[in-house]
């Protein structure tokens, strides 16, 4: 997938990490990482010499589907609530026709992956996971938990054969999580005992799941850790049943989150000013579920169709529209300096240097 991609296990940390170094690692992933890519920027354009004029596409070694982009959470450091267009989800037909293209192109990895919405809510979902496992992909998804314990989804995600799991949540305190989820009390408590339940299931019944929690809290770690002991996960933790992410750099999601929204020790990634580079993050390809093709499955500003869409599977294949020329044509207009919109002000973004 390369080094530039969000791979769950490089944003996992050690509990003990987080507590005695949470205000210096938060202070290096709200500033310092991103005057580290203006000054490697600088570096490669004016020591190196590089240009950087193109960015071409390969067969990516992962691809994301967007299952859904319903969604039933209202979570403070997203702009789900901001985009234009919601509350579509892919057919089967159509998953079934990026899936044997993708793996006719030799493809190695399955992200069902919603850049805004809830993959739980489309359902088919353990139907496409199946049908991925069976063409032999590596398959991962994410979800916000909600609706884990309906109808026994956390045992259909495990025994489909899915690979990685990562888990959004902000707390294991159900006034917390709601606060920061924008959902009901009640609610959160059921996500939270629907995570107990799938950590049971695995301790239970032993089968291989790759599970991250990945905390977006608005306490400083080492309350959230109190908190995990007092109702039994570090149980499951020590039993390496799942891994901790917690994040400790917001992005703005192209401008539309500010630092006013987010909660608590929530903080907002700095703008990476020096974008003489194409994002690296463009080499994320995500298929939306109306059949587009997005180069960037990480961020959207306010509509999930926009300057970064190169095709449409109604018109072309997958390997049409992959090698149409398109990718270097956005590459360009960073060079340019003529940006697209959803990257101008973007936090998230990368420099392709190499």
């Amino acid at each position: 997938m390369g080094k530039y991609i969000e791979d769950l296990k490089d944003f996992t940390f050690k509990p003990l990490f987080l507590r005695c170094s949470f205000k210096a690692v938060r202070y290096y992933f709200t500033h310092v990482q991103s005057y580290w890519w203006d000054a490697a920027t600088f570096f490669h354009a004016h020591i190196l010499r590089y240009r950087g004029t193109s960015l071409k596409m390969a067969v990516p070694e992962e691809i994301r589907i967007v299952p859904s982009t319903l969604c039933n959470g209202h979570c403070v450091f997203c702009t789900y609530r901001k985009i234009e267009e919601r509350g579509l989800t892919m057919s089967q037909d159509l998953y079934k026709r990026v899936i044997d293209e993708y793996h006719a192109l030799g493809g190695g990895r399955i992200s069902l992956c919603p850049t805004v919405g809830e993959c739980l809510l489309d359902p088919f979902i353990i139907e496409k996971i199946k049908y991925a496992k069976a063409k032999g992909f590596y398959v991962y998804t994410y979800t916000n938990g909600i609706l884990l314990d309906d109808d026994d989804n956390y045992k259909k995600l495990i025994d489909a054969g899915l690979d990685r799991l990562f888990i959004s949540m902000a707390d294991v305190v159900p006034e917390v999580e709601s606060e920061v989820f924008g959902i009901p009390t009640a609610l959160a408590q059921k996500k939270i005992e629907g995570i107990k339940a799938l950590l049971d299931y695995l301790e239970q019944s032993g089968k291989p799941l790759a599970l991250t929690l990945g905390f977006r809290s608005k306490r400083p770690f080492c309350a959230t850790w109190k908190d995990m002991q007092a109702i039994g996960f570090v149980h499951h933790f020590k039993a390496k049943r799942f891994r901790i992410g917690y994040v400790l750099g917001y992005d703005n999601w192209g401008g539309t989150i500010t630092q006013q929204e987010l909660l608590g020790v929530q903080r907002l990634k700095r703008i990476v000013r020096y974008k003489r580079f194409p994002c690296a993050r463009l080499l994320s390809v995500s298929v939306l579920p109306d059949g587009d093709v997005r180069l960037c499955g990480c961020r959207v500003k306010t509509s999930t169709h926009d300057e970064l869409t190169i095709g449409n599977l109604s018109a072309a294949s997958l390997k049409e529209i992959l090698f149409s020329g398109k990718v270097e044509e956005v590459a360009q207009r960073f060079v340019r300096g003529d940006y697209p919109h959803v990257c101008k002000d973007c936090s998230f973004y990368m420099p392709a240097t190499r």
